[in-house]
């Protein structure tokens, strides 16, 4: 596939000035979407994201492809870091840049930036890390479309057993590398006749980075389960067996 570089800007300032929110200083090489929205890519293409802070060396990022430990780290990803001065005050910059990205590249992106506490700045979320430190992050969610490769879980191929409690609730693993995917939870009514689960925003929920939520579960809701997934003509299946377990 041709490699398209898609250039997402994400600029954050610690000390408490979130640049890509005011609109009269929006860079204009912000090309392929807001800052509020998930990004949804294809597999070679590229996306470059972008902190600033006026502190040296206090940013740091964590993507998808660094929580892979059995993973050799490609050279396709590459941080850069370098000084500008603005209006007479140095801005340190540091960009992360993903190339010929893969479906293992989906996921959450976040820069972290360790200083003074930001105020009143919205999307950024403080958590104190020392008694003296805070860390001011953003992050935004990462999705790469494979239309051969909906799930972002590899399908072992067997059953997968999962265990929950009455009136507690399990997570069916069935997220997907591309929001746009129809996605149902089928569940089998006892005689290889597989139903859909009715997502209703209460007893079943469905988020398409993490999978479908079963609450309030009761010792019925014991069975087989299958997650099917469809994009196009291509179609994918998971398939569960939950035990729902008596809480005491």
């Amino acid at each position: 596939m041709k490699s398209i570089s898609i250039l997402v800007f994400v600029l954050v300032f610690c000390e408490g000035r979130y640049l890509g929110l005011v609109d009269d200083v929006v860079p204009k090489f912000m090309l392929h979407t807001t800052i509020h929205d998930d990004i949804v890519l294809e597999t070679g293409e590229s996306i470059q994201l972008t902190c600033s802070s006026k502190m040296p060396g206090s940013v740091s990022w964590s993507y998808p492809r660094q929580k892979q430990p059995n993973e050799v780290e490609e050279p396709t990803v590459t941080i850069l870091e370098e000084v500008v001065n603005e209006n007479g005050a140095d801005q340190y910059i540091s960009k992360l840049i993903v190339a010929n990205i893969t479906t293992n590249d989906t996921g959450l992106y976040e820069c972290s930036c360790m200083g003074v506490a930001t105020q009143n700045v919205p999307h950024i979320i403080q958590t104190h890390a020392a008694a003296s430190d805070v860390i001011s992050s953003y992050d935004v969610y990462v999705f790469v479309s494979d239309p051969t490769e909906l799930f972002q879980e590899e399908h072992a191929g067997i059953r997968q057993p999962l265990t929950g409690f009455s009136r507690s609730y399990v997570e069916f693993p069935c997220a997907v590398n591309n929001p746009n995917t129809t996605v149902e939870l089928l569940d089998d009514s006892g005689h290889g006749n597989f139903i859909p689960v009715p997502v209703d925003g209460k007893k079943c929920t469905y988020d398409p980075k993490t999978g479908f939520t079963l609450s309030k579960l009761h010792i019925r809701d014991s069975g087989a389960y299958t997650c099917k997934a469809t994009y196009g003509e291509h179609e994918e299946r998971k398939e569960f067996y939950l035990h729902v377990l008596r809480a005491f």
